[in-house]
This record gives structure tokens, sequence and C-alpha cells, in this order.
């Protein structure tokens, strides 16, 4: 499943587009282009990673991670 995700961001003006891959891994991209990635921590909350495979945080909530690719 994809959806378009508008987080309001500084980075640019198109919204991410987020594609569930597998169960509790999602990927975002902007255009075209890889933006980053959300990865379940089962009973952990989430993980962000961003488009150059460097870890953003971890994050209480699904809505929180997804909002630090911005």
């Amino acid at each position: 499943m994809t959806s378009v995700v508008d987080m309001g961001t500084t980075h640019s003006a198109v919204a991410l587009a987020w594609t569930e891959m597998a169960s509790g891994v999602w990927l975002a991209r902007r255009e075209q282009d890889f933006a980053g990635l959300v990865e379940k921590l089962w009973g952990a909350g989430y993980r962000v990673t961003d488009c150059h495979g460097q870890v953003v945080g971890e994050y209480a909530s699904f809505e929180s991670a997804c909002g630090k690719l911005g």
C-alpha cells in the first residue's frame, strides 16, 4: 500500500510517498528519490533511517517517526 503524506517539509515542497515494504518496514520516497526508512521496533517504538543510511533516531509513534524525514 502506498500513501502520500504532506509533512509541511522545509526540504522540499514535494510530499513524501510511503510504501509498506514488509510488516513493520516503510519506505519513503520524494518523487522518485529514496528519502528514508521507518522500521517498527517491536514493543519499543520506531527507528528512522535517512536517505544516507544514518539513523535519525527512535520515536514512540509511527506519526512522529514519519515526521522526522520531512
